[in-house]
């Protein structure tokens, strides 16, 4: 019943996603080297915070749809997360193959910077909520600090991020082949898919996959704002 309802939810997420509108993908270096410059510099803050960040993490309260998380680590499903992550920016890579030539490298690029950028916030918000993972229960053995990494979710939000930017890429050809839209919505799914299985292997709680494809969405539908705009 958790699954099925974390699913529904997800599904009615991307169906609005699905209706929002792009634009042309246009270039421009001056844009595209800031945007690259400043998430590089993101990056190696979050490299050197890391560092420095105390070991203990927080034990939140679980309350409302976070009882839903299971409190042990289910490793297929982990591992099955892993795949579904992989097999989503696949798709998004994949989709670029079915638009017009000139545009094809401007949507990839836009897409990684989408992916890195929701990447380095969600670290960011990790190092600083530093929640203790649904398995991670109090007295259970110290292996990794990334036992306290669960808000919010990086494999939702980088899925979410991929594929929210194929899924518009979708919306601004609408004569693209029906195996592109396939694609577009697959990535979609992919991306759904990955969020459930994190809850499902005791990795996340509902909410961290929540804002996790919540962050991803929005970095995708501003970012693409800014490219139609400068």
């Amino acid at each position: 019943m958790t699954l099925r309802r974390l699913c529904i939810i997800f599904l009615l997420f991307f169906i609005q996603i699905s209706r929002l509108q792009a634009q042309s993908y246009s270039v421009n270096w001056t844009r595209d080297a800031s945007i690259w410059g400043v998430s590089a510099l993101h990056y190696a803050v979050n490299k050197q915070w890391e560092n420095r960040v105390p070991i203990e993490g927080n034990y939140w309260r679980t309350v409302g749809i976070d009882k839903w998380a299971p409190t042990e680590l289910r490793k297929p499903y982990a591992w099955a997360s892993d795949k579904t992550k992989t097999a989503c920016f696949a798709s998004f890579a994949a989709m670029g193959f079915f638009l017009p030539a000139q545009d094809r490298i401007q949507y990839w690029q836009l897409g990684a910077q989408n992916v890195l950028i929701a990447g380095n916030i969600t670290q960011s918000i990790k190092l600083t909520a530093r929640r203790a993972r649904p398995f991670n229960q109090p007295g259970y053995p110290y292996d990794h600090r990334d036992q306290f990494y669960s808000f919010i979710s990086g494999h939702s939000s980088t899925t979410a991020a991929a594929a929210t930017t194929a899924i518009l890429a979708m919306r601004s050809q609408p004569d693209l082949k029906k195996a592109a839209n396939v694609i577009a919505i697959g990535s979609g799914a992919l991306a759904l898919s990955t969020a459930t299985l994190r809850v499902a292997a005791g990795k996340h709680y509902p909410t961290d996959i929540l804002a996790g494809m919540a962050l991803g969405v929005g970095i995708a539908v501003l970012n693409q704002a800014i490219h139609e705009r400068f």
